[in-house]
């Protein structure tokens, strides 16, 4: 579980508290505050806001989601900002396999051909061999180049 602050933003501007991108694990339950903010990818490529509603929850799909269906679940590409003059507040809990599980399709499914260009990284979600734990560092190394290097001293 983990709580994000998004300080007021510049409505003017267009300023990202947090870019596209999708979420690593298997599923995302998310609790946004009144001011709103975040906006999902819709399959066309427009990008839709997901306007906060009193007692609803939201749920991402995440990219072992996807792998483990086959690409037959897509993972939900998202991002987020805050567009109010106060800070913002969402809720999220996260649902991931344990750093040392190997993630693979669900015995019989077929795996769709995917090559990854379509996802805000580039990278097909089937490409990559090894854990989940090593599917996490890689991802947000990207994001974040020296949090990669402390990880893995």
């Amino acid at each position: 579980l983990r709580i994000f602050h998004y300080p007021p933003g510049d409505r003017t501007a267009d300023q990202w508290g947090v870019g596209e991108h999708t979420d690593y694990g298997l599923l995302t339950l998310l609790a946004q505050d009144r001011h709103g903010g975040l906006q999902v990818k819709d399959l066309d490529g427009s990008w839709i806001d997901v306007h906060p509603e009193p007692g609803v929850l939201i749920c991402n799909l995440g990219d072992m989601l996807e792998r483990m269906t086959g690409g037959t679940y897509k993972s939900t590409p998202h991002r987020v900002r805050n567009p109010s003059d106060r800070g913002r507040v969402s809720c999220a809990f996260f649902f991931d396999p344990g750093g040392d599980a190997r993630v693979q399709a669900i015995p019989g499914v077929d795996v769709a051909g995917d090559d990854g260009t379509d996802r805000w990284d580039g990278v097909s979600v089937h490409a990559f061999s090894g854990t989940y734990g090593e599917y996490l560092v890689d991802k947000v190394a990207k994001v974040f180049p020296a949090l990669r290097d402390e990880v893995l001293e």
